[in-house]
């Protein structure tokens, strides 16, 4: 190869790895956006849920849960087709973590729907569960997004879930909402905020 091919093929890596780089800055604060979204519409339902099942809300909690999942996934479909179209490039990282989220969310709703709410899961080890999946998606992000940050984020909500199957109580549904926000809505905001800084992602080819 000559010299001049070689500055040729130094320069083109370059261009890869500076366009990996704006799609990693990207990733991070378009998956932050997504955590805002859902950790607040899972919290105020976590609480509406709380309120029909006691009967201070006069609202069937499937009432409760259709329309905040509906407002979830109303927002989080077009969020994400406007990050895949202003993405530098579409890498397989992109691809995976999405597939990892909505695995997740269609998980929790197939838990919610045919497990809690039609009774052959309880409702008291229905957010412990559930908060043992959300830290097993934030596991599986890790080590494509902020490596620290997603691991720190798993092993408390696996903690959570664990203390809510351990001691299970109605009022789990007040302490799942306190997670969404703890670690779910504010980390996702800290993701947000680092949209011009450099990401700490492994990006995969």
């Amino acid at each position: 190869m000559s010299e001049a091919n070689a500055r040729q093929q130094a320069g083109d890596d370059l261009a890869v790895i500076r366009r990996l780089m704006e799609d990693a800055r990207e990733t991070v604060s378009n998956n932050g956006w997504h955590l805002v979204l859902w950790g607040s519409v899972l919290a105020v339902a976590e609480v509406f849920d709380y309120w029909a099942e006691s009967g201070t809300l006069p609202v069937s909690p499937r009432v409760v849960w259709s329309t905040a999942l509906g407002l979830g996934w109303g927002i989080s479909i077009p969020l994400r087709r406007w990050s895949r179209k202003h993405a530098a490039v579409d890498s397989l990282a992109n691809r995976i973590l999405a597939a990892i989220w909505i695995g997740c969310g269609l998980g929790l709703m197939l838990l919610g729907f045919c497990g809690a709410r039609t009774g052959t899961l309880p409702g008291p080890i229905t957010p412990g569960v559930m908060a043992i999946v959300i830290g097993t998606a934030f596991f599986a992000s890790s080590s494509l997004c902020d490596r620290a940050l997603f691991r720190m984020l798993a092993i408390s909500w696996w903690a959570l879930g664990s203390t809510m199957l351990i001691w299970p109580h109605p009022a789990n549904n007040l302490v799942m909402s306190a997670g969404m926000v703890l670690f779910m809505a504010g980390p996702g905001f800290l993701l947000t905020r680092r949209a011009g800084k450099p990401a700490r992602m492994e990006l995969v080819a």
